[in-house]
Parts: C-alpha cells; structure tokens; sequence
C-alpha cells in the first residue's frame, strides 16, 4: 500500500516547525526502517519498533546542540491517502467556516 510520508523539522521547544520533505513510498517494514536510519537524532519520544512495524504512524525526535537556526528535533508522519485526504477536509471546512463568519455568509 502507498503511503504519505511527511517530515516535519521543530526549533526551539517545538515552538515551530516546518515542512521538510513530503513524498510517497510503498508502505514495508524496510521502507520505514529506511525512514528512522536517514534521520539524525540523539533522542525518540517513540519507540523505533512500533513505527517500524506499522502499530504508530507517527515517530518524534529530539537533536542536542547545532547553532541557533539548526532543528532541535522533528517528526514523521505516515499517512494513508484516505487519512491524508480526510485532514485536509477538515481543515478546508474549518477554514471556510471563518471565511463565512467573516463576511457573514451562512447564517
């Protein structure tokens, strides 16, 4: 199965964070185990064998040291092109919501 991979970067204490990289891979253990060994991080708020094996689709780390602009940490994302496509509705509703408030639509 495909999957949506997005990798997200954090600075400071997780005060911000952006996206890295995004792409799709062919869901596998190896593809996953591929994921954690590209990454570089001195601590894992998750265990490595839980995303691995597909039980978390979701892997948060911390870096130690690196200058001011450096990351501080990240985290990946997997996500099923039904998981992904059900996010993204809900924010477009969420936002178009407030659109509606704003000009008074809808009411």
């Amino acid at each position: 199965m495909k999957t949506l991979v997005e990798h997200y970067l954090t600075y400071g204490n997780q005060d911000s964070e952006t996206l890295f990289e995004s792409y799709v891979i062919e869901d596998s253990k190896q593809e996953r185990q591929g994921l954690l060994e590209d990454i570089v991080f001195d601590y894992c708020f998750d265990s490595e064998d839980d995303f691995i094996n597909g039980k978390s689709d979701s892997f948060y780390y911390s870096r130690n040291g690196g200058d001011w602009d450096d990351p501080t940490g990240g985290y990946l994302k997997v996500y099923s092109y039904e998981n992904k496509l059900a996010e993204l509705q809900k924010q477009f509703d969420k936002e178009l919501g407030r659109l509606n408030k704003q000009f008074g639509k809808g009411e």
